[in-house]
């Protein structure tokens, strides 16, 4: 029995106009914050500018929904990638465009990436071989120790958590080697 050649469900002109779509958001979005900073509601803290970072966030998350779409909802590398790149230049354009105090907020440079790991991690495709699933559980330890670490930073640069407190002068950063390592042997076992 042939099978009948299915259609694309989103047709070509239908793609073309989503994207106009994110396209025309990112206008107005730039429109509203120009015009509630000219009002003096945003105030001096809003560096326009960073939309120009906040573009390609955009454009690669719009495209991880794509590759998420296009691959029958199903979580791939394109997606994972484009997902992954997109929240790090997010969080980049956000910091900057609300004039965040790197200072205070950089451990969400090492939160984010992480959680890009984890989500790499997350992936099953070659789980069928033994190295290979090895490496990919090897992300998800690694992933979630990055968090952890950058959620460590993060509590002790809001007073929420004191590291000087806690560990003293010791090198208490050496749990955070440890903890991919015992998931490994957790895994290996």
């Amino acid at each position: 029995m042939d099978q009948q050649p299915v259609e694309n469900e989103h047709p070509r002109h239908f793609r073309r106009r989503s994207r106009g779509l994110w396209w025309g958001f990112l206008l107005v979005a730039l429109g509203g914050i120009f015009l509630l900073q000219n009002l003096g509601i945003l105030g001096e803290g809003i560096n326009w500018w960073a939309i120009f970072i906040l573009a390609p966030a955009l454009t690669s998350l719009t495209a991880a929904w794509y590759a998420f779409e296009h691959s029958g909802f199903k979580f791939n590398a394109a997606v994972r990638g484009g997902l992954g790149g997109g929240l790090i230049l997010l969080t980049v354009g956000c910091m900057f465009l609300f004039g965040a105090d790197w200072s205070t907020w950089w451990p969400l440079m090492v939160i984010v990436p992480g959680f890009t790991i984890f989500l790499n991690g997350l992936s099953r495709a070659n789980w069928h071989s033994p190295v290979l699933g090895s490496l990919v559980n090897m992300n998800l330890w690694i992933g979630i120790d990055v968090m952890l670490l950058g959620g460590v930073f993060l509590a002790n640069n809001f007073g929420i958590f004191s590291i000087r407190e806690a560990f003293g002068d010791t090198q208490w950063w050496g749990i955070f080697i440890l903890i991919p390592g015992v998931g490994l042997i957790f895994n290996a076992l």
